[in-house]
């Protein structure tokens, strides 16, 4: 697989249209290489999803700890992708990504871990 490849709009530490042509760039060697992307995805739902239409060829798309709502989920089944949930769905204040996990079926969607980061509730901050 290639990844995790995508973008990062949380800290803004790049350039947002930096990070964008990066990305396209990215999915371009993945799609020529006919690899499975694993995409990163913080707070940039629409520009991931607008510049993944653009590469319908690509062999598998998987969405690394998944954190949009229901409609991005929505959006994202539609084009066959895949959901990676990971310890973010055990924090109490999730009820967004619980909401999601119910409606998905479990074929879309894969159990990840972000180690050491994003640990289930009874680990996080050890």
């Amino acid at each position: 697989a290639w990844g995790e490849i995508g973008l990062d709009y949380h800290y803004d530490f790049s350039p947002r249209d930096c990070q964008q042509d990066v990305f396209r760039k990215q999915l371009e060697i993945a799609a020529e290489l006919e690899l499975p992307v694993v995409i990163h995805d913080r707070d940039a739902h629409e520009d991931v999803l607008s510049i993944l239409k653009d590469f319908t060829g690509l062999k598998a798309v998987i969405i690394h700890c998944f954190s949009g709502d229901l409609a991005i989920a929505e959006e994202c089944l539609n084009r066959g992708y895949y959901l990676g949930i990971g310890g973010t769905l055990t924090y109490p204040k999730n009820n967004k990504l619980r909401n999601v996990v119910k409606y998905v079926s479990l074929k879309h969607l894969l159990l990840e871990t972000d180690c050491p980061y994003l640990a289930p509730q009874p680990w996080r901050g050890k």
